[in-house]
C-alpha cells in the first residue's frame, strides 16, 4: 500500500486546497487498483484542538457551489501540532513525533511513503520512513524550496532528500535549485504536473456556453479569465491594475471574470470601483472544478498575475483547453510557455506589460483546437502518475 502524506489536499473547510495533489493521487489510486491511502495533515497551533477538530462538508452556497471534488482516494484528516514563526525550525520533529502516536499502524502497514511538499511534511515523512524501515519518495512543488533560505531547514531538507529513494521535481528549475543546495543529482527526477484531459480539453465556445449561466456569458465581448484564491500572493490586485490599462475601443471592450474566493474580495471590489472598471469586472466566487473547464472554453484569454507560483495548474489546464495565456514569469511559467505561440510571458508585477500582452492576445485569432492538441499529450495526470510509480518500483529508473 502506498501512503501519501501532505498538508496540500482538499478539505471540507478548504475545498480547493491542493487540487493538483487530489488529481495526482486519484490517478495513482487507479493505477494501483485502489492500493493507496492519503493522510491529509492539518497544522494546528492550539493544542486543545488537536484531538477535537471535526471536518464536516460545507453546504453549497452561491459563491461556493458543490465545492469538493469527487475523489476515489480514502482520506484520513490528521491534525498536527504547529507553532507559527517560532516553531518553523522544529516543525518536522513535532510532526513526526505526533504522527508516530496517531497513525503508527498505517505507517507500519504501508509499503512505501510519498510526501509532496518538502517542509515540514517531506522531512517528517523521511524521519518516519527511517523509523519504520520504509522507502520514501518526496516531491518538490515550488514554494516549499523557499525554506532553503533558512540554514536549519536547509540542512533538514537536504538530509531528507539524500536519504529518500528519490525526489520528484515538477519542473527542472526546482531540480537545479535542490542540486545547488546539496541534494545528490541522482536523487532528482523532473516530472511535470498534469491535467484532467477528460475534463479540460477543447470545446467550441457555443457548446461550452450552454453549460454555464446565460446571464454571465451572454455579453458579446472578449472575456479575460482569472482563476485563484483572492489572496495577495496570487496577485488579484495586479490583475485589476492590469485590466484598467487594457485598451478599450468600439470593437474591443473586454469583460474580466474573476473566479475564486478569499479575504481580499471586498477590497478588490472597492479597488475596481476606484479604477473605474467595476462594470466590466465580475467576481464569481468559487466555482466547482468541473465548471472551470467550461469557463476556459468560452474565455478569450487566461491571465496569471501571481507574485509567486510553483507549477500553476491553471496554466496547464488552459493549455490543454486551447486557451491563450498571458502569465507572469514566476515558478515554472517560463518553462511551460516558452514554445507556445498563443502565450505571452511577462515580468512579475508589471501591469503595463501584462495589459499589452492581454490586448495582443484577445485582439488576434488563434487556432485553439490545434493549441489544445499540442499540449494534451504533454500534460496528463495519468502520464505523471505512471512515471512516478514506475520510478518508485524501479529505484528511480523510469522503465
Amino acid at each position: 500500500m502506498l501512503l501519501t502524506i501532505t498538508n496540500l489536499f482538499p478539505r471540507p473547510d478548504q475545498p480547493r486546497r491542493g487540487m493538483y495533489n487530489a488529481q495526482l493521487f486519484a490517478a495513482m489510486h487507479d493505477a494501483l487498483a485502489g492500493d493507496l491511502q492519503t493522510v491529509c495533515l492539518i497544522p494546528e497551533w492550539r493544542p486543545w484542538r488537536l484531538n477535537g477538530i471535526s471536518l464536516t462538508p460545507q453546504q453549497p452556497t452561491t459563491n461556493n457551489p458543490q465545492p469538493i471534488i469527487n475523489s476515489p482516494v480514502p482520506v484520513h484528516y490528521q491534525p498536527v501540532p504547529y507553532l507559527p514563526l517560532i516553531g518553523r525550525d522544529i516543525a518536522h520533529r513535532l510532526y513526526s513525533a505526533w504522527l508516530r502516536r496517531k497513525i503508527g499502524d498505517r505507517l507500519a502497514q504501508c509499503d512505501r511513503i510519498f510526501a509532496p511538499w518538502l517542509y515540514p511534511d517531506g522531512v517528517a515523512a523521511a524521519r518516519l520512513a527511517r523509523h519504520y524501515g520504509k522507502p520514501v519518495w518526496l516531491m518538490a512543488l515550488g514554494s516549499d524550496t523557499l525554506h532553503l533560505q533558512s540554514a536549519i531547514r536547509r540542512r533538514a531538507i537536504v538530509g531528507a532528500c539524500n536519504a529518500a529513494a528519490g525526489v520528484i521535481c515538477v519542473w527542472q528549475g526546482l531540480a537545479d535549485r535542490l542540486a545547488a543546495a546539496g541534494v545528490e543529482a541522482r536523487k532528482l527526477h523532473t516530472v511535470p504536473n498534469g491535467a484532467d484531459t477528460g475534463l479540460f480539453h477543447y470545446r467550441p465556445a457555443a457548446a461550452a456556453a450552454r453549460e454555464l449561466p446565460p446571464d454571465v456569458v451572454s455579453p458579446p465581448a472578449p472575456l479575460v479569465l482569472w482563476v485563484g484564491n483572492l489572496v495577495r500572493i496570487k496577485g488579484p490586485d495586479i490583475m485589476l491594475d492590469t485590466f484598467a490599462r487594457v485598451k478599450r475601443n468600439e470593437t474591443l471592450t473586454p469583460i474580466l471574470l474573476m473566479l475564486g474566493a478569499g479575504p481580499m474580495r471586498r477590497r478588490l471590489e472597492q479597488r475596481a470601483e476606484r479604477l473605474g472598471i467595476a462594470e466590466r469586472v465580475l467576481f464569481l466566487g468559487n466555482r466547482p472544478h468541473t465548471e472551470i473547464a467550461y469557463w476556459m472554453n468560452i474565455a478569450d484569454c487566461l491571465c496569471l498575475t501571481s507574485r509567486s507560483e510553483g507549477m500553476p495548474n491553471v496554466v496547464i489546464e488552459a493549455l490543454v483547453s486551447g486557451l491563450p495565456v498571458a502569465a507572469a514569469d514566476v515558478g515554472a511559467v517560463g518553462e511551460m510557455l516558452a514554445q507556445e505561440p498563443s502565450a505571452r510571458i511577462v515580468a512579475p508585477r508589471n501591469s503595463v506589460a501584462m495589459a499589452h500582452a492581454l490586448h495582443e492576445l484577445i485582439a488576434h485569432p488563434h487556432d485553439r483546437e490545434k493549441m489544445a492538441d499540442r499540449h494534451t499529450t504533454r500534460f496528463s495526470w495519468k502520464r505523471q502518475a505512471g512515471r512516478i510509480l514506475r520510478m518508485m518500483t524501479s529505484e528511480g529508473r523510469e522503465t
